[in-house]
């Protein structure tokens, strides 16, 4: 049976991929590329990690972050990028002052307006 902190780690993911979902259907490009960029990076960096003397820090059962497959390590990537979103959400929803916001990641002017034009054909098709 698995521990606290693995249901823990996988709830994680499941909601963090759920809100995910609700940024997408709602076109919300800012938060959807902000999440991808999160996942990509903590998946990255746990890649990294398991190829250096680190790993040996990092224990999944038995195994250590270098030990253990790749699968797992994307999965564990997977977790620690959508742990620390969750923090990141409970610390905005505590802070009145919202003294640790960062500003949203912003398409680029020339990706912004491609995106407005094919948004605008799809809503002239439907018409």
């Amino acid at each position: 049976m698995p521990d606290l902190a693995q249901l823990v780690a996988l709830g994680t993911v499941a909601y963090t991929v759920v809100n995910f979902i609700r940024y997408a259907l709602v076109t919300n490009w800012s938060s959807v590329f902000s999440q991808i960029l999160a996942w990509a990076t903590g998946v990255t960096m746990t890649f990294v990690v398991a190829h250096t003397d680190l790993a040996s820090a990092f224990m999944f059962g038995s195994k250590n972050l270098g030990q253990i497959s790749g699968g797992s390590q994307f999965l564990v990537g997977l977790a620690a990028a959508s742990s620390i979103g969750i923090v990141y959400q409970f610390t905005k929803a505590i802070d009145p002052t919202q003294s640790a916001a960062v500003p949203s990641l912003q398409l680029p002017n020339s990706a912004k307006n491609t995106a407005q034009s094919v948004q605008r054909a799809e809503t002239s098709a439907e018409a």
